[in-house]
């Protein structure tokens, strides 16, 4: 019995030593996935940006190549040039300039400014690197001389179709998108962001700035040599000091620039979770050791020394010569049960082999309802199976166009991407005009769009082929086992099932369903996937530039046509404005242009109208609150309509302001006297004038007498006096003398 004992307290004390093992090992293999887990996300953040300038630079490079493309062309003069790099610039907001330099040192360029006399752009940044590159080429970034903001000049070398060298064409794009981008960045707050320049410049970081006015910081300023460092090695993670902080840099250079992106993290902040563990375990330890020594104690007392007694009382149990022995009994003893338990198992003794049967039967009857209750159980798990199941379907499906989204695009094209699904196609594709169909629809409205756009590709594509919605007007088909002309043919046939449908018909409204695509193959095995999903959204830009702006335009068209139809006192209104307004230009002496700008004005003043509700439009009544606060909406949906067509961007502003008031009590922006456009504040008297002159569902026309009283009284507050003056007396020709 006293080698069960030395057994019992051998076992615990193996047992404390596999605890505290356990809670070593414990310790530290949590501290390693801890710290692990925070670089990786330092360098999947690094990662991140690095692909949100790489996006955003090749975003803007598209408009280089664009330009490059009509230069190619050659059958242009210099102010077809000057016009269409204009129409870019109007496009995009960041492009500063664009300009082309010829081989025969002659330079076009926009705006307004003129190179001083024996300016040689030859020897420039961007013409040399472009020449250098024979391609697409990135400046060092400089100061706009104009607003004094960070820009660089994107430039690529022109060959016309017989590939002979005409010059270089260059765009200078704001990069504050991109600064503001990485300023922005957090990684789970344990770090943060910068980015420097081919010198070691620092374009962006927490405490400095690359911006006018400021002093440029040098990073070797910040950790002496670290500049020398980055460029040798381009990529991967160093432990630095940085301003006296020591810790972890990841960084990576981005693609065709000098420039070099870092994540940097202390270590203290590394390795503030060790700590907090380190004492978690001491305090483990030693809870551990104290319960085991209370154990310990508490059964010696009260488990072990019983236990001595029992085993030497049960030792004396011999059925052969002695049935009637029974085990001694005390209420005091802790196996008082037990005891008890056996002197009846030696009074049953005689009983069991009688009952040896009856329990055969109560077994069997025992092992058929563990069976049956098995079978439940593994019914129960396969239904789990199948609902688990669904539930992955769910999370890899588009819940709008059943499509598969982005998260298992992105799964997917891992798996896919092996030589034995060579060559792989990738199809991008992107709606055009979904933005102006929910300005003036509704959402849902571009959602039933979107429903017929994945409807198209359902149908299009083939057995293997995997369609995703990526985002909100853009789609990717990944098509495994397909050259270039197979995935042509695929966007053919979207191009064919798309060909004259039409979309809200059933409303009464006949809008074309447009759709703009772009193609990337990967055919070798060393290709990179992601650049070839860059070539293929590149592409799909590209064309978006031309088939985006003919669509909208078409598109608006059919919205007048649908608020005409909508309402026929609207299309009344409008051409009546419209010629008033006309009549008002003559009266102040405007140039042809000025009139047909002005009548087209008077056309399209009330667009934004399309998205009230006919109710409304004509009700008898007077409005609730609730319908006048969406009719003065009006001003603002016609202009977000007419802004997403490139020509009609000034048209939008004066449709914007046209219900401004003179005293500055108007409506949407609370302009006053002239700060509110000319041609909106013409727009306004016209409207007033032919709404007050023709019938409304809530009352009648007003006479002549009583309108121009009404203008009289208005004019000042809520209208120009000079042009009431000017409308009364020259287009109602009515003496004020």
């Amino acid at each position: 019995m006293n080698s069960i004992k030395k057994r019992f307290y051998l076992f615990g004390i193996l047992l404390t030593v596999f605890v505290t093992v356990g809670l070593i090992v414990q310790y530290v293999h949590l501290n390693r996935i801890i710290t692990t887990d925070k670089k990786i996300s330092m360098d999947k953040s690094l990662e991140y940006l690095d692909y949100q300038i790489n996006s955003s630079l090749r975003y803007h490079s598209q408009y280089t190549t664009t330009a490059g493309e009509f230069i190619g062309l050659e059958n242009w003069t210099e102010n077809e040039v000057e016009d269409f790099f204009d129409g870019l610039i109007a496009d995009n907001p960041y492009i500063k300039s664009i300009y082309f330099g010829d081989k025969y040192n002659n330079l076009i360029i926009s705006g307004d400014w003129t190179p001083p006399e024996g300016f040689d752009w030859i020897s420039r940044d961007w013409y040399v690197k472009a020449l250098e590159a024979d391609g697409l080429a990135y400046s060092d970034v400089f100061l706009d001389a104009i607003d004094d903001k960070p820009i660089i000049a994107i430039s690529k070398p022109v060959y016309n179709s017989n590939n002979e060298f005409l010059g270089v064409v260059a765009c200078d794009i704001s990069i504050e998108k991109i600064l503001e981008i990485v300023e922005e960045t957090k990684v789970k707050d344990l770090g943060y962001s910068f980015l420097i320049d081919g010198t070691g410049n620092i374009l962006v970081h927490p405490n400095y700035r690359y911006e006018s006015g400021a002093d440029i910081v040098h990073i070797d300023s910040i950790t002496e040599n670290i500049h020398t460092k980055l460029k040798e090695t381009k990529t991967g993670q160093i432990e630095v000091e940085l301003e006296g902080v020591k810790g972890h840099l990841f960084y990576l250079p981005i693609d065709n620039t000098d420039w070099i992106i870092g994540n940097f993290m202390s270590l203290e902040e590394l390795m503030r979770n060790e700590w907090d563990m380190m004492s978690m375990f001491t305090t483990s330890i030693v809870v551990s050791i104290a319960i085991f020594i209370i154990y310990l104690y508490i059964q010696n007392v009260s488990i072990i020394a019983p236990i001595m007694r029992i085993d030497s009382d049960i030792r004396n149990i011999n059925i052969e010569e002695n049935i009637s022995y029974r085990v001694p009994i005390d209420k005091k003893d802790p196996f008082y049960e037990l005891r008890t338990s056996i002197n009846l198992a030696l009074d049953k003794t005689q009983e069991f082999f009688e009952q040896v049967e009856q329990d055969r039967e109560e077994l069997l009857a025992q092992h058929e309802e563990l069976i049956s209750s098995y079978n439940e159980l593994a019914e129960n798990i396969e239904q789990r199976k199948i609902l688990e199941e669904r539930l992955r379907n769910l999370s890899y499906r588009d819940q709008l166009t059943g499509l598969y989204n982005r998260r298992f695009f992105e799964e997917e094209i891992k798996r896919l991407d092996r030589e034995e699904y060579l060559p792989i196609s990738i199809i991008m594709a992107d709606v055009n005009g979904l933005k102006l169909i929910n300005d003036s629809f509704g959402h849902f409205a571009g959602d039933d769009l979107l429903k017929s756009i994945a409807n198209i590709i359902k149908k299009g594509i083939r057995g293997n082929d995997i369609a995703c919605r990526l985002s909100g007007d853009e789609f990717v088909i990944v098509l495994p086992r397909t050259s270039k002309e197979e995935a042509e043919n695929v966007v053919n046939r979207f191009k064919k099932m798309s060909f004259n449908r039409r979309f809200l018909r059933d409303k009464g409204i006949d809008i074309e369903i447009s759709i703009s695509y772009g193609i990337g193959v990967k055919d070798h095995i060393d290709m990179d996937m992601s650049h070839v999903i860059s070539r293929a959204e590149d592409y799909m830009y590209s064309r978006k530039l031309y088939e985006g702006p003919r669509m909208r335009s078409r598109t608006l068209e059919t919205i007048v046509t649908a608020l005409y139809q909508k309402s026929k006192l609207e299309e009344t209104h409008s051409k009546s404005v419209a010629c008033l307004c006309r009549q008002m230009g003559i009266a102040l002496g405007m140039t042809q242009d000025k009139l047909d700008e002005l009548y087209n004005v008077g056309l399209l003043h009330d667009i934004g109208k399309i998205a009230i509700y006919e109710e409304t439009l004509h009700k008898p009544g007077e409005f609730t609150d609730r319908e006048w606060e969406n009719m003065r909406k009006h001003p603002e949906i016609g202009y977000r309509i007419l802004s997403t067509v490139n020509e009609m961007g000034q048209i939008a502003e004066y449709v914007l302001y046209h219900h401004e008031r003179y005293d500055g009590l108007g409506y949407p922006k609370g302009l006053k006297g002239e700060e509110i456009p000319l041609v909106s504040r013409i727009l306004a008297i016209a409207d007033s004038y032919e709404a007050m002159s023709s019938d409304r569902p809530y009352r009648k026309a007003l006479e002549d007498e009583k309108i121009i009283e009404e203008l009289l009284n208005n004019a000042g507050t809520q209208f120009d006096p000079d042009l009431v003056r000017i409308f009364v007396e020259k287009v109602l020709k009515v003496s004020l003398a």
